[in-house]
């Protein structure tokens, strides 16, 4: 605890604190109880926002072996003690447990996590207002959760238990990652489906984020966050939102999609584009809310950097100067549309520059953003610029800028362009991308102006997320 709360003390040098906490790690005879567990848990997900994922992955691996090894995932465990506060920690330490199990498997795009598979039968957290008043309800069970849909009058559970509904779900749909090819867009199709029924199952009480004291449920807060997140995760590997190189700088975002849509593309596209889109955004209204960002959760680190990608793209591929946008007096008048995800992107670098202030992996998240946001609409505005000169004011209109991003102009295939012509992709790209059609950001100024390039790496395949 006091190495947490040393990150948020500017006065204080929290890597005395940091050291210390480690070091438990190293005891032999770490107590084997209940206090060991929790303290663990917050310890994985302090490392973890510091930037260190594989530490936090093996202190949360090492957390769970022991909360099994005690029985923490059976109802008998918290029913041993006599004193229902403490029965109810234990409750909410399990669940939490399975909660950043879930969100770092997530994170990490693996295709399952460990208590997912895991028999459990630990009743549900209360509410959080009635664990601190220490007026602890009767618990309920999965089973009456599971059921409820099926009463005269549907219950309301606790802000906890739908967030923990949701990683649930992620349980069922991280499968996805292994997926490619024409089987992707069913899997796709049947995971938005979990994703939509969680939310239109909520109750009235739970739709929203602010409290009927008009503060922010951060448990809601941190559900809402998710399900966006995991929205774009599945929709942007089959919409036009396509990848950036620059985009493989961000440890938050993989390569894209190797699979296309089967059936009709131009309809599919269209759909998992505007999915994508609205889910973006939404997430990114969540940090307009009025309350403080240092009190939301660090694990949204990542959920911010995916829908600040994905409207980064948006801005490049989507909104870009077609359709409503106008050439006026020789300045490009940007769609209201792409000044809104402008606007957006902004508050994405606004919420990271705040978490930054506490945690090491919003420093490397803000710093990865700006750079790609920089060749996006750096780039953009040089290709505008070029395209005004060599296709003249009505083929600029026609054609397009996208910043960066997979161009809808003429697909020329240019195999290895930037090594066989002599250009190299320094200042953070890497040599090698996957194959597919990218552009090179700003290596083609002044040699194929709005054209595709199609290069050839030895990239693995990935369904993105």
């Amino acid at each position: 605890m006091q190495y947490i709360g040393s990150l948020y003390a500017p006065d204080l040098s929290s890597a005395e604190f940091r050291s210390i906490a480690l070091s438990q790690l190293k005891l032999v005879n770490l107590p084997q109880n209940g206090f060991s567990v929790q303290t663990l848990l917050l310890l994985a997900i302090a490392v973890h926002a510091e930037d260190e994922r594989e530490k936090a992955r093996a202190i949360l691996d090492r957390n769970i072996c022991m909360a099994l090894e005690l029985g923490m995932n059976h109802r008998a465990f918290a029913e041993m003690e006599r004193d229902l506060v403490l029965a109810e920690s234990w409750r909410r330490t399990f669940w939490g447990l399975y909660v950043l199990d879930g969100v770092f498997s997530g994170i990490a795009c693996a295709s399952s996590f460990i208590l997912s598979a895991i028999e459990t039968q630990v009743d549900l957290p209360c509410e959080d207002y009635e664990y601190e008043s220490g007026s602890i309800p009767q618990p309920r069970t999965l089973s009456d959760y599971d059921s409820r849909d099926f009463e005269d009058e549907i219950p309301v559970f606790s802000s906890f238990t739908y967030l923990i509904d949701l990683v649930r779900i992620i349980g069922t749909i991280l499968s996805i990652n292994d997926i490619t090819g024409k089987n992707l867009e069913p899997a796709v199709t049947n995971a938005d489906a979990m994703l939509v029924n969680w939310r239109l199952h909520l109750p009235v009480e739970k739709q929203g984020v602010v409290d009927k004291n008009e503060e922010v449920d951060e448990l809601l807060f941190q559900a809402q966050s998710l399900l966006q997140t995991l929205l774009v995760v599945i929709h942007r590997p089959l919409s036009r939102l396509y990848h950036s190189p620059l985009e493989k700088i961000s440890r938050c975002a993989p390569p894209p999609s190797t699979s296309s849509p089967t059936g009709n593309e131009d309809l599919t596209r269209w759909l998992h584009t505007k999915k994508t889109i609205e889910a973006a955004q939404t997430a990114m209204n969540l940090y307009a809310l009025p309350s403080s960002i240092l009190l939301h959760t660090p694990l949204g680190i990542c959920g911010i950097t995916k829908a600040t990608l994905a409207n980064l793209s948006a801005c490049a591929y989507v909104y870009n100067n077609r359709g409503d946008d106008r050439e006026r007096g020789g300045n490009l008048e940007r769609s209201s549309e792409w000044k809104m995800a402008r606007d957006r992107i902004r508050l994405g670098l606004g919420a990271t520059k705040v978490l930054a202030g506490v945690w090491e992996g919003a420093r490397g998240t803000e710093r990865e953003l700006k750079t790609i946001a920089r060749g996006v609409f750096a780039n953009g505005t040089r290709r505008e610029e070029s395209r005004m000169t060599i296709l003249g004011t009505r083929g600029a209109s026609e054609e397009g800028g996208n910043g960066g991003y997979v161009g809808m102009g003429t697909r020329t295939e240019f195999e290895g362009i930037g090594r066989e012509n002599g250009y190299s992709t320094g200042d953070g790209f890497e040599e090698n991308f996957r194959a597919g059609e990218f552009e090179y950001l700003g290596i083609l100024n002044g040699l194929a102006v709005g054209t595709n390039v199609g290069m050839v790496g030895n990239g693995g395949a990935s369904n993105g997320c």
